[in-house]
């Protein structure tokens, strides 16, 4: 089917039925492969509506088939009429269920409750509810409520297609498919602690035999200029990361402050006193990378005057991008020297803008590991072309992430908020993201060039008067008819909750728009 016809049936299915979501519409045209008469009747018998449509197939068909015609069945978008008979209702019922938009099953009927897949993200869990579609939005909130001790007033459930769902509403009459993915926000919760029901005998007999087990490390240390060694370290399952950091530090030689580590558990990162039993090592061996902190020290004025010299003199040398005196290091956290040795996320003074774009994604997954959002390589200006200046049904909204190393609510953010796996699954279904490092303030100046000519100078002045303590932000930039603008700020002081209701409430007003400027495009379109 061409797809101007599409956008006639699509129309005429929207104008009998009544249902705005173009979503739901193409899913329950598609289950009908683009059967008007099935996929109205489906939806009509669905709703028992007590009118002609429902009621009668007769009149139905009177009621779409052009005056003069009593036997057929046309839009004007087939090439012959289509009988239309009276057991059309019944062929299709009998294999739809008039609830789903997901498609027909071996056997489905009108009654057979349908189970439904509920994938609902909450911080840094993903938890499985499973429930049929003859029940409540409640019931979902009653099974989260169960599993996570969070009370059902309380919680609030987004990502749904319709914008607003009720607890009362029957799942059926949403229309959804198998497999959804809703987001759980507290936001009357600041801190919430998810608790589990206290582990049963034979779960903590279970933990103490894997406390006997032993686990085998396969941990590379990268020595630098290339250079890599392998070391197999066997450890039990009552050892703790900490105790294995040690053990590593004997056998390296690095302390373990001074010790980044790649490939921990995220549980184990946090938690130095985590036994290896119970930090979800893989089995029967877990591979970790291990490479040295850059140590300050203050440069020696005495030359070597051997090779043996010469390389202890290199190991104690700062490198010289950054290099400081003993008597200021001894003012600055561990943490503090170790931001002061990572490479800037852009270089100074950038002349292309995707070689810094690629500069900062290859550095910001060194600092904060694969598990961040994708960013846009490329110019704002193509990123906006991209996710904006395209057709409504292919636009996404554009999240601009503004990052500044001077501020301390930076390495927080993107380590704990920013990279968490829910806030980077929803921007990368949802969103463009473009990034900028504001630094140094050749970029600083750069950035404030590009906003005045793609925003507007109030944009610019604001953007230019951050100062590093207000970053990082998030701008949420939308089209609105034929102009772009930035209709959030997202500052990083929001926790997850924060971030995620920030996010999902732009995104549906943005949805919402979308969905008026697709019917627009689609009426002007010509038909076929």
């Amino acid at each position: 089917m061409a797809a101007g016809e599409r956008e006639q049936v699509l129309a005429d299915f929207q104008a009998c039925t009544q249902l705005d979501d173009i979503e739901t519409c193409i899913a329950i045209l598609d289950q009908h492969d683009w059967n008007l008469v099935k996929a109205i009747n489906s939806v009509m018998h669905d709703n028992q509506m007590d009118s002609p449509i429902a009621g009668d197939p007769i009149q139905f068909s009177s009621f779409l088939r052009p005056p003069g015609e009593s036997n057929f069945f046309t839009t004007g978008i087939f090439s012959d009429p289509v009988p239309l008979r009276e057991n059309n209702i019944a062929d299709s019922m009998a294999h739809f269920d008039p609830g789903s938009a997901s498609g027909p099953g071996p056997s489905s009927t009108g009654n057979t409750p349908r189970m439904l897949h509920f994938n609902v993200e909450y911080r840094e869990r993903n938890v499985n509810v499973y429930v049929a579609d003859n029940e409540p939005v409640a019931r979902i909130k009653e099974i989260l409520a169960a599993e996570l001790a969070i009370p059902v007033g309380k919680q609030e459930l987004r990502g749904w297609t319709n914008r607003k769902v009720y607890d009362n509403k029957i799942l059926r009459e949403l229309h959804l498919p198998k497999e959804n993915t809703l987001f759980l926000l507290t936001p009357e919760i600041s801190q919430p602690t998810v608790s589990k029901p206290l582990p049963s005998s034979s779960a903590l007999s279970s933990e103490d035999d894997s406390s006997s087990k032993m686990f085998c490390l396969n941990v590379i240390f990268k020595e630098g200029n290339g250079v890599d060694k392998q070391y197999t370290l066997n450890f039990e399952g009552s050892d703790t990361v900490r105790q294995v950091k040690e053990s590593v530090a004997d056998v390296t030689d690095v302390p373990v402050r001074h010790q980044i580590w790649t490939g921990w558990p995220d549980a184990a990162k946090k938690n130095d006193s985590m036994k290896l039993a119970v930090c979800s090592l893989s089995q029967p061996y877990h591979t970790l990378e291990l490479s040295k902190a850059n140590v300050f020290s203050k440069k020696k004025t005495a030359k070597p005057t051997d090779a043996m010299d010469l390389e202890n003199s290199e190991d104690e040398l700062v490198s010289e991008s950054y290099s400081v005196d003993d008597e200021s290091d001894l003012f600055l956290s561990e943490d503090a020297l170790i931001r002061k040795k990572l490479q800037p996320l852009m270089p100074e003074s950038v002349n292309d803008e995707m070689e810094a774009l690629e500069h900062f994604t290859r550095e910001f997954r060194e600092r904060y590991g694969e598990c961040h959002p994708v960013f846009y390589v490329g110019s704002l200006d193509n990123a906006i072309k991209d996710s904006l200046s395209c057709k409504a049904k292919d636009r996404k909204m554009l999240a601009i992430y503004l990052h500044h190393d001077g501020s301390i609510l930076s390495n927080v953010f993107c380590s704990q908020i920013l990279c968490s796996e829910g806030v980077v699954n929803y921007l990368t279904s949802n969103f463009t993201v473009w990034a900028w490092d504001m630094t140094h303030e050749t970029n600083s100046d750069r950035l404030f060039t590009m906003a005045t000519r793609h925003f507007g100078s109030v944009v610019a002045t604001q953007v230019r008067g951050y100062q590093p303590d207000d970053l990082p932000v998030l701008l949420i930039i939308t089209k609105s008819r034929s102009a772009v603008e930035v209709v959030d700020v997202v500052r990083g002081n929001e926790d997850i909750d924060g971030l995620m209701t920030h996010l999902i409430q732009d995104y549906e007003v943005f949805r919402e728009q979308q969905k008026t400027e697709i019917v627009e495009e689609v009426s002007i379109l010509p038909t076929c």
